[in-house]
């Protein structure tokens, strides 16, 4: 039988990752790797031209820069940093221009490449979920 202090230690620990805060490298890399996942499935699901390297790589780095952007508008300078566009209203309006792009007679590459940041960007807010702060509503 595990002794209290024991428990505690281990909550203690498990609290720590979770409030751990993503920072700059973190949240580029998993925003290009997904806006890029997300940019090929469009332009598949779209019947377009196969992704070219030089496309892909594009792709990868505005998907990264996309997902560094609610940190480049709202300064990480504390885990209370988090504003509108940390928020998961900012978030509801990305899933809201998405649905209305889709419904608009554009290039598959533009809805794809907009379906990407959107993702990369989303990514960023779902790592910021994890922590201890959250995200704010609005």
């Amino acid at each position: 039988m595990q002794s209290y202090l024991t428990v505690k230690v281990k909550i203690t620990q498990i609290r720590e990752k979770v409030s751990y805060m993503p920072n700059f490298e973190e949240h580029f890399g998993i925003s290009a790797i997904t806006g890029l996942v997300a940019y090929v499935a469009a332009k598949k699901q779209a019947g377009g031209e196969p992704v070219t390297a030089g496309e892909a790589i594009g792709v990868a780095i505005l998907s990264g820069a996309a997902g560094a952007l609610p940190d480049a508008i709202e300064p990480p300078t504390s885990p209370k940093h988090r504003k509108f566009f940390h928020s998961t209203a900012s978030l509801g309006i990305l899933i809201a221009a998405n649905r209305k792009l889709a419904t608009e007679s554009h290039a598959s590459d533009t809805k794809a490449l907009f379906a990407a940041l959107s993702v990369a960007y989303a990514m960023h807010l779902l790592a910021d979920s994890g922590t201890s702060a959250g995200l704010p509503l609005y």
